[in-house]
C-alpha cells in the first residue's frame, strides 16, 4: 500500500508540475493535495481488495482493482478539491494524476514482481554438515532465522555425515 500511495503522490506532483508549473504553481505547494489523493485513492483500493496479502494476484486483476481505485477515489477527490478554497488547481491535474498512476502501476508492478520472485535481497545459507545437527540449524533458521533467510542445501562434512541426509 505504501508504494501505491508514493506512485499517487508522484503522480499528482509530476500532473501539478508538467500542467500548472508554467503558470507558477509550484509541486511544493500541491504537496498537501498529493497527501490526500494518495490517502482516499489508497484507502479505496483497500476496499477494493488491491492489498490484500496472501492472494496472488495477475496483472490484469492488479490493473483492474487500481482503475477501480482511481475510478472512484479520483471523483472523490475532485468533490473534495472543489469544497477546499484553491482547490481549482488540484481538480485541474487530477485526470492526469490518475493516469499517471495507472502507467506506474502497470510498468513498475512487473519489475517487483520479478525482483521478489528472484530472491533478490533473500540471504541464502548453506549449511556445512549433513547429520542432526545441521537438522537442527535448518529449523532453528526457518523458524526463527533472520528475515529473508533461505537454506539453500547442505554440504557434506565428513564421511558420516554423507550418508545420512540429502538435502535439495
Amino acid at each position: 500500500m505504501g508504494l501505491f500511495a508514493a506512485f499517487c503522490i508522484a503522480s499528482m506532483l509530476l500532473a501539478a508540475v508538467m500542467q500548472l508549473g508554467p503558470y507558477g504553481l509550484s509541486a511544493r505547494t500541491m504537496l498537501f493535495d498529493a497527501i490526500v489523493f494518495a490517502a482516499i485513492t489508497s484507502a479505496v483500493g483497500t476496499m477494493f481488495g488491491l492489498f490484500r496479502s496472501g492472494e496472488r494476484k495477475s496483472l490484469g486483476v492488479v490493473v483492474t482493482r487500481t482503475m477501480l481505485a482511481l475510478a472512484v477515489g479520483g471523483p472523490l477527490c475532485y468533490v473534495l478539491f472543489g469544497l477546499v478554497p484553491g482547490g481549482s488547481g488540484p481538480r485541474s491535474v487530477l485526470p492526469y494524476a490518475a493516469l499517471f498512476t495507472l502507467a506506474s502501476v502497470i510498468l513498475v508492478r512487473p519489475l517487483l514482481v520479478a525482483a521478489v520472485a528472484s530472491s533478490v535481497g533473500s540471504r541464502r545459507i548453506l549449511i556445512v554438515g549433513t547429520g542432526p545437527e545441521a537438522l537442527a540449524v535448518e529449523e532453528i533458521i526457518e523458524s526463527q532465522g533472520p528475515r529473508g533467510a533461505v537454506v539453500v542445501g547442505f554440504y557434506p562434512a565428513g564421511s558420516r555425515d554423507e550418508q545420512e541426509l540429502s538435502h535439495p
